[in-house]
């Protein structure tokens, strides 16, 4: 044991324990809160110093390691069994295609890696295709889907949507690509790097 004071407010000492209280009440909370050395991870109202995983407060979700937050990690990192978009130890809640040393990862809405995805997604760099929640660098096509709210055939190059004008190809045929989209709207004769095309319904 030991005793909580009644005038302690934040984590606070009781015996060989330590507590996140306020007004001396010990508060049954799972969060993550401050004190003087640093951010600690609160279960049931205890700092854990042997959690390892993710917890979260009112300004965000953390990835606690020995108890703490450390805000040194960064980048897609496993927590438990599943890989988040994490920076400065702090899940980056929001849709992206961030990386680590194994490539770059389709990260959903909550920070997660979903291995699963298929479809388009952006980062800082651009939008990308990805498969199986990855991007491979390798897809170079003419693939349907949402990219930046437009819903159309887009002409992909290293899995990187490609912003061209040009004539590309995918298994249905030849297309006119404008901005990066097929048009199928699109009659006349236009070039690609193999020549002069005429083109009828893009």
């Amino acid at each position: 044991g030991g005793r909580v004071s009644f005038q302690d407010t934040g984590i606070v000492k009781a015996g060989n324990n330590w507590y996140y209280a306020i007004g001396g009440a010990v508060q049954k909370i799972n969060s993550v809160e401050w004190n003087q050395n640093g951010w600690w991870a609160i279960r049931d109202g205890k700092v854990d110093f042997n959690y390892n995983g993710l917890l979260a407060n009112r300004r965000g979700l953390w990835k606690i390691t020995g108890g703490k937050v450390t805000f040194g990690d960064n980048g897609v990192i496993k927590v438990g069994n599943d890989w988040y978009n994490v920076r400065g130890s702090a899940v980056v809640r929001q849709e992206t295609v961030a990386n680590n040393a194994n490539g770059w990862w389709y990260c959903d809405a909550n920070g997660k890696v979903d291995f699963g995805y298929y479809g388009f997604a952006a980062n800082s760099n651009g939008w990308w295709y990805l498969e199986g929640g990855k991007v491979t660098f390798k897809k170079n096509d003419v693939i349907k889907g949402t990219v930046d709210g437009v819903n159309g055939w887009w002409h992909v190059v290293g899995s990187k949507v490609i912003l061209d004008t040009t004539v590309a190809k995918n298994s249905n045929g030849w297309w006119y690509i404008h901005n990066g989209k097929v048009d199928f709207t699109h009659n006349g004769v236009e070039k690609n790097s193999n020549g002069w095309w005429y083109i009828n319904n893009g």
